[in-house]
């Protein structure tokens, strides 16, 4: 009952470009309970999945629709693969601005600017028109439900914290986020899905190429470094620019 409640009040809000197996949009919304009850039982305001050598290879199951309900529906931070800092980068940049601080990553560098993008979801919030979605398969996976959404543009803060040898670092970059032109990742069945994404012009993409800390980086609209680095300098935290 409670699945078929997500299912009708939740899900349906999403524009399918194509119609999904039933059958997978009740693992979605299966996994997204059990995994918001964990959250509520233990008051998370963040969680991570492991993607690739986790729902994927153990369950044959992309987590997209299951990040995005955790996101848009419980209103939970989330990224993939385990990145505790990732969700800890996204949390201070919630609890500073009241966004949703989502995650892109980068797929390639150019001399003016950044392709960031994400190979399964974007919360709710930062999305440009319908939340839209569509059943694609990667590689010999089972179908999945992708968010294949427009990514709403404008001046971003891109941050990312890490930690090296007993010290954390906060790495901090301000940007111009603009309508990516077309571009597809390796590995999807064709014809490949548009993923969601944004070009990022940067002012020395040289220098930040040099300081990039991980793939995943934490975006929030406008300009919000004087009070990331404020956190920071509380913290004791390090910024890298």
């Amino acid at each position: 009952v409670e699945v078929q409640k997500v299912i009708d009040n939740c899900m349906s809000k999403w524009n399918f470009l194509k119609p999904a197996n039933p059958e997978s949009m009740k693992k979605a919304a299966g996994y997204y309970l059990a995994i918001k009850q964990i959250c509520d039982e233990r008051g998370y305001d963040a969680i991570s999945l492991k993607d690739v050598d986790g729902m994927k290879k153990l369950l044959g199951f992309p987590p997209a629709p299951i990040f995005m309900l955790l996101a848009d529906e419980a209103g939970l931070c989330t990224i993939p693969e385990n990145d505790s800092l990732g969700n800890i980068t996204q949390l201070m940049v919630k609890y500073l601005t009241g966004q949703c601080a989502f995650y892109l990553e980068f797929y390639e560098f150019f001399t003016d600017r950044v392709l960031a993008g994400v190979p399964d979801y974007v919360p709710a919030e930062v999305v440009d028109g319908d939340v839209t979605v569509i059943p694609a398969a990667f590689g010999e996976l089972s179908e999945g439900i992708l968010n294949v959404s427009k990514v709403k543009t404008g001046p971003v803060t891109m941050c990312r914290l890490t930690y090296d040898d007993g010290m954390y670092y906060m790495h901090m970059v301000k940007g111009e986020g603009i309508t990516p032109r077309k571009w597809e990742e390796a590995g999807w069945t064709q014809p490949a899905p548009q993923l969601p994404g944004l070009e990022i012009l940067l002012s020395d993409v040289e220098s930040f190429a040099q300081n990039v800390m991980c793939q995943h980086y934490i975006i929030s609209y406008g300009d919000n470094t004087e009070l990331i680095e404020n956190l920071c300098d509380i913290l004791g935290i390090q910024i890298i620019r």
